[in-house]
């Protein structure tokens, strides 16, 4: 099986401009909280997959997206993890790959760049 492989850094691009720029505007049009992702609220449609892909992430994935929802700096998020700022930029990378993947896989948007 040959399975093409995502371009990460293209595709964690993609996830911060959703993450930065179009979440906040979905969330505002469906009336819910900007700590949505953490809450036990319910959205739109769309919204709630982007909850499951979320959840789904691995732990430190989850952790850094939700910092970084929250506008922290890299530097702060490798103190808050305890990597280096070096690592923690990969990490970031492979955070948004994740959920890039795997909102793909619950919904109809594709943020992944071959």
């Amino acid at each position: 099986m040959n399975l093409k492989k995502v371009n990460a850094a293209k595709t964690a691009r993609r996830v911060k401009v959703f993450l930065r720029e179009d979440y906040p505007i979905l969330l505002a049009r469906a009336g819910v909280s900007h700590e949505f992702l953490e809450s036990e609220e319910e959205g739109t449609e769309f919204l709630n997959q982007v909850k499951e892909a979320y959840f789904k992430c691995l732990p430190l994935h989850k952790q850094i997206i939700s910092l970084r929802l929250k506008r922290t700096t890299d530097y702060n998020i490798a103190k808050e993890i305890g990597y280096e700022i070096t690592q923690t930029r990969q990490f970031k990378i492979a955070a948004y790959v994740e959920f890039a993947e795997r909102l793909a896989a619950l919904s109809d948007l594709d943020l992944r760049v071959w």
